[in-house]
């Protein structure tokens, strides 16, 4: 489904980002790209979703293959039709103010009949859990609800493969969970799913394989069996997080008591932010 052969990658003339990398993921396959900041993840996901060339400037070597065609021979319109992307800042994703038309930018751009384009809008937000956001203006929406309008908006197109770069960066422990669900039932429709994260506890069941980057150099992957196997000790060597998310008990610290007694007032308060109409309070 997706082959890079001998891939080096800089965005300009120094030190290549990417060096002789060689990746071939099968379909349905679900894949972990992690391992320490910079070490190549963002720049790698963005040289199979077509941004690099399409996009970020730079000299690319070695052979790119998505769904059997060099990316470099697609226009970015049909590259899109087999994938579809969400960043780490969906906001750098986004073209329309209202949520219902952001996800329904897709079908549109393809001339997709007006009535299919509401069916796949309604199941999407519905599967994402955004129903309720549809006549929503994006530019008000919190950091993790547009993270959900990015992932409705790909899976409103129904592609093959799917490319997150850390999509829970901006998620609490609870969407976290949503999203370990919403990827859960991806996999099992047999969509071919390519990660890239730090957190690593809400994708240790759904993994295939996890391929581990460092300073531009896929130094190890793991199969399934491997990465389930690995101690605290390898952990912390390969500087990781760890795949099960656990609370430690921790000695109750004594609370400093603060006077009260004289309350406090608050008298006409308003908050509000640039280019939102309505204020927060």
């Amino acid at each position: 489904m997706i082959k890079l052969e001998q891939v080096d990658f800089a965005y300009k003339a120094e030190e290549p980002l990417l060096n002789q990398v060689d990746l071939a993921i099968k379909k349905g396959e679900f894949i972990l790209l992690t391992g320490p900041s910079g070490g190549g993840k963002t720049t790698l996901t963005r040289i199979i979703n077509g941004l690099i060339p399409y996009f970020f400037g730079g000299v690319r070597t070695g052979t790119v293959e998505v769904a059997g065609k060099e990316i470099s021979d697609l226009n970015s319109w049909e590259l899109a039709k087999e994938l579809g992307s969400v960043f780490q800042d969906p906001r750098s994703q986004f073209f329309a103010p209202i949520v219902k038309d952001e996800i329904a930018f897709f079908c549109e751009n393809y001339g997709l009949p007006t009535a299919e384009i509401k069916e796949r809008v309604t199941r999407a937000s519905l599967e994402v859990g955004i129903e309720h956001l549809l006549e929503h203006q994006v530019i008000q929406l919190s950091s993790g609800e547009k993270q959900k309008v990015a992932i409705a908006s790909i899976r409103v197109a129904d592609q093959q493969i799917y490319l997150l770069d850390e999509p829970s960066a901006n998620l609490d422990s609870k969407a976290t969970l949503e999203l370990q669900d919403i990827l859960t039932q991806w996999k099992a429709k047999g969509h071919t799913i390519v990660i890239a994260e730090h957190r690593l506890y809400y994708l240790n069941e759904l993994i295939d394989r996890a391929v581990y980057l460092r300073e531009g150099k896929m130094e190890r992957i793991f199969s399934q069996a491997d990465w389930r196997n690995l101690t605290e000790e390898e952990l912390v060597d390969y500087g990781l997080r760890s795949p099960v998310l656990a609370w430690k008990d921790v000695p109750e610290i004594p609370k400093k008591v603060m006077d009260l007694s004289s309350g406090f007032e608050l008298e006409s308060l308003s908050v509000g932010f640039p280019k939102v109409k309505q204020p927060v309070l």
